[in-house]
């Protein structure tokens, strides 16, 4: 037993040494002596990589990036890196940890028909390039595609989602973010229960920069929201639903600066809301449903900067429908136009709605263009060529009424109130408004501007009537009684009888008002009066001949008193003041003037033109491409609005304002105000696809751009005709095979650049510290709109290569004792390495040596050429070795021959 110990200890001893004497072979470069090839030549590095070490710690760094390539990947052997990549995104997956970025390459990637993946991590999954994602067709696929769980975040980005027939596609119970996404050409499965809408949210999503075409749905085709849900920067195009065709929300949604255009729906072609929604900057065009086109709400919607163009529905609100009994709606800012269908209203209101500086434009339908059951506030909105072919121009109203400080311009067709129908209404009040050139139908129409039957308590003060045409009651026709009108204008309004006000109704009040020059077919004086216990008092020309049945009255028991009653119109002079404007290239600014007259009372009508340094703004907002001056109208003493500021501003120091007059008022002039339109300014975070790459791949240069004008930071870039993006290597521009600089296309901000890795190029910074070099990445942004200079830069790294050595014709003269002999050496890819590499040769494991120092040999770009040099005696030729040492690009190497031709 005791000598079985002592072989055992001998063994483990023995293999100990020879441990150690392999260690020590493997880490010297030249021979079996301990001396270093060259210690001091910076251009060399000793024999260990500390790229590796850089490489492993970034594989055991959080939100490592998981690679996946379906033309070169391997889920058995792959490794998820980008040299060694997975075949799956389901591989990908499944090997994931919290906080990994899976990456797709550029392909079409068919999933599973079992494909249901559950996320109980968080996660982000994106593309280089572009990546669709597909899936087996399956009959009554009852399954979501994607599933993310309570607690957790994930996030696509770059990817699309094509031709998916299932439950859904992405069923949200956490917090999913989905970016620069396009989802296309799938539906729900079925349309009844459960089955709602490709992307179902449950508690919190954000969807940016993405598209929805062709999707077809059950309540909300490309998405249904029950919690909160923010959609910017969006496209929905030519979706279907049973109800809302692109939206369908029952929580809290967002919507900004997006595009709903050709959807279709039973219910709500675009948004249908039952809870709480605002949308801003957002255009509904094209949208087609039986109730409601735009959207129809049921609890609270606020809506702000939005534009609805050609939408078409049946009945009541063709395009906003304010359907339920305490729905409240809020529109600002927004424009309604070329909306063309002859059916019903097409803003239609049940409860309370506002609408703030709105301009209504360009529209037709059967019934007013907005009707109102309920309460309904319009301020400082604008309503021109419109028409109608029911009861009431731009609004029939049925509830109560506040209307304040708007135009109504150009409605056309109405039979009973050109521009406002009250009928069974109650509390209203018409204050600080232009109605101008509204027709009722010169032949059977009643109240050119306004028709009043069966309302109570209705106030009319404070407005101007020019223009206006009916059979009966040129401005106004009343049949209801306690009716106010007061402190009015009436000019040149035109009426077979009551050329500005025709009067059926009782205990109603005609006071303060100003009559000019309004001409009827009846005859009689300016006030014809046919009712009992009328007062009539204090007014001025009151039995004038020249303009008879001014006022027509039928009705009993009131006033007509301090009215004026004119025959000819004088101009009246003006005072014009204009507004400073300042802003950025891009940004809307706004144009302001006020015009007074010489009471300094607001002016009503007539247009302003504005002028920058002394050149008129045209009808395109611009300084240039049209000859035609913009005209902007004044209302209530100002006339207001906005424009794009572009690069040809971009020196302007004044700005002036001419009001040109009207038949009441006399033009006049501003004087200077100060303008000042500045660059814009932007930032670029540089970046590529990978920090470390090898010599010889490509590396994938991104440049994204943000705006950051006025502090904020932004994505949306505002265009230039020749914008791009430039890059530099190391300091050196890239360039094309002519030696022209490479343009990079700026697309959604961003702009990228393949950049092919020279050969050769250093891993290292030098042969002593071995420093990872970090190569520098410089890109520079080029548009006018913006100011001069705009860059950053990033870096990467290059991992040197392997190589490979290949001995040729070794030839050892056993008579002289000279070696000859030819070396290749190469790269990873097999290329001729360039430039020198410093060599020992070895003969039987000894090096070659000058007394004690060693030999040392180069080669020239991958060749080395050994002729006739002397060599120690050897009674046998075993091996010949050749040994490299690192290079700021490559690795060190040795490779040994044994096939020796001895001559002699």
């Amino acid at each position: 037993m005791r000598n079985v110990n002592k072989i055992t200890l001998l063994l483990l001893l023995l293999v100990f040494i020879m441990g150690v004497v392999s260690a020590t072979d493997n880490s010297t470069a030249i021979s079996d002596d301990t001396s270093p090839v060259d210690s001091t030549d910076s251009s060399e590095v000793a024999n260990h990589n500390p790229i590796v070490k850089d490489d492993k710690s970034i594989k055991q760094a959080q939100n490592k990036e998981i690679i996946v390539n379906q033309r070169t990947g391997n889920d058995t052997t792959g490794l998820g890196t980008s040299d060694k990549p997975y075949r799956s995104l389901q591989k990908a997956i499944s090997v994931s940890a919290d906080n990994d970025k899976i990456v797709l390459s550029g392909d079409k990637y068919v999933l599973a028909a079992t494909t249901q993946d559950i996320f109980y991590k968080n996660i982000t999954i994106t593309s280089n390039d572009k990546t669709v994602l597909t899936r087996e067709s399956k009959a009554m696929d009852d399954s979501h595609v994607f599933q993310v769980a309570n607690g957790h975040r994930v996030t696509f980005s770059d990817i699309t989602f094509d031709r998916m027939s299932v439950k859904s596609i992405i069923s949200n119970h956490g917090n999913l973010s989905i970016k620069n996404c396009v989802f296309k050409n799938s539906n729900v499965i079925k349309y009844t229960g459960d089955y709602y809408a490709i992307i179902n949210n449950y508690q919190n999503m954000i969807v940016d920069n993405c598209s929805f075409i062709n999707i077809k749905g059950n309540t909300g085709s490309a998405l249904y929201n029950r919690q909160t849900l923010t959609v910017s920067n969006s496209n929905f195009q030519s979706n279907n639903a049973k109800n809302g065709s692109a939206i369908y929300n029952i929580g809290t949604l967002i919507v900004r600066n997006s595009k709903i255009t050709d959807n279709t729906a039973t219910d709500s072609g675009a948004i249908y809301n039952q809870k709480e929604l605002t949308v801003t900057d957002t255009i509904f065009k094209n949208n087609e449903a039986r109730a409601s086109a735009a959207i129809l709400n049921l609890q609270k919607a606020t809506i702000n900067n939005c534009e609805f163009n050609n939408n078409y529905a049946e009945g009541h609100g063709i395009i906003i429908y304010n359907r339920a009994n305490q729905a409240e709606l809020s529109i600002a800012n927004s424009l309604i136009t070329n909306n063309k269908f002859f059916e019903d209203s097409l803003i239609a209101n049940n409860y309370k709605t506002t609408i703030n500086n709105c301009s209504i434009t360009d529209n037709a339908c059967g019934d007013a263009i907005i009707y109102n059951k309920g309460t309904l506030t319009i301020v400082n909105s604008k309503t021109y060529n419109n028409e109608v072919l029911g009861w009431g121009g731009i609004i029939q109203s049925e509830g109560s009424l506040t209307a304040t400080n708007n135009l109504f311009k150009k409605s056309l067709g109405a039979y009973k109130g050109g521009a406002i129908c009250l009928y069974n209404s109650a509390n209203t009040v018409i204050s600080s408004n232009v109605f101008e050139s509204n027709n009722a139908n010169e032949y059977d129409g009643y109240g050119g501007a306004i028709s009043i039957e069966n309302a109570k308590n209705t106030t009319i003060r404070l407005n101007t009537f020019n223009n206006n045409l009916a059979n009966i009651g040129g401005a106004i026709y009343i049949n209801s009684s306690s009716v106010d009108v007061c402190y009015n204008k009436f000019i040149k309004n035109r009426a077979e009888s009551g050329s500005a006000i025709y009067n059926d109704g009782n205990n109603f009040k005609i006071r303060y008002n100003n009559f000019t020059a309004n001409p009827s077919s009846d005859v009689g004086y300016n006030v014809n009066n046919y009712g009992r216990g009328v007062t009539s008092s204090g007014n001025v020309n009151y039995y004038g001949t020249r303009y008879p049945s001014t006022i027509e009255n039928n009705g009993n028991n009131g006033v007509i008193t301090n009215n004026r009653f004119e025959d000819s119109l004088k101009a009246v002079s003006t005072t014009t003041t204009v507004q400073a404007v300042s802003g950025f290239i891009g940004d809307r600014i706004t144009l302001k003037a006020t015009v007074k007259d010489n009471a300094n009372t607001n002016v009503e009508g007539g247009n302003v033109i504005f002028k920058l340094n002394g050149v008129t703004i045209k009808d395109n907002g611009k300084l240039t491409g049209s000859n035609n001056p913009l005209k902007v109208y004044v209302s209530n003493g100002v006339a207001t609005t906005t424009i794009t500021a572009d690069i040809s501003m971009k020196s302007i120091s004044q700005i002036t304002a001419s009001y040109v007059g009207s038949t009441l008022y006399a033009k006049s002039d501003s004087g200077q105000a100060k303008a000042q339109i500045k660059p814009r300014t932007a930032m670029i975070v540089v970046s590529s696809n990978v920090k470390t790459i090898k010599q010889g791949q490509t590396l994938i240069l991104k440049a994204q751009i943000y705006d950051t004008t006025g502090g904020t930071r932004s994505t949306n870039i505002v265009k230039y005709a020749d914008e791009f993006v430039y890059f530099k290597v190391n300091g050196i521009t890239l360039k094309d095979s002519k030696g022209n600089m490479l343009k990079a296309k700026i697309v959604n901000g961003v702009a990228t650049l393949n950049y092919i890795v020279p050969l050769g190029l250093s891993g290292v910074t030098d042969g002593k510290t071995m420093t990872p070099k970090n190569h520098s990445i410089l890109a520079g942004f080029y548009n006018k709109n913006y100011v001069e200079d705009i860059r950053n830069t990033s870096t990467f790294q290059v991992e040197r290569s392997n190589i490979t050595i290949t001995i040729a014709n070794a030839t050892v003269n056993n008579k002289t004792h000279k070696l000859s002999l030819t070396a290749t050496i190469k790269d990873y890819l097999g290329n001729i390495v360039a430039g020198p590499n410093k060599c020992v040769v070895k003969i039987n494991g000894v090096s070659l040596k000058n007394a004690t120092q060693p030999l040392y040999f180069y080669s020239t770009n991958g060749i080395l050429k050994i002729n006739n040099i002397d060599i120690p005696a050897y009674n046998n030729y075993k091996t010949i070795e050749i040994v490299t040492q690192d290079r700021l690009a490559y690795k060190s190497q040795r490779n040994t021959t044994t096939t020796i031709r001895v001559a002699n």
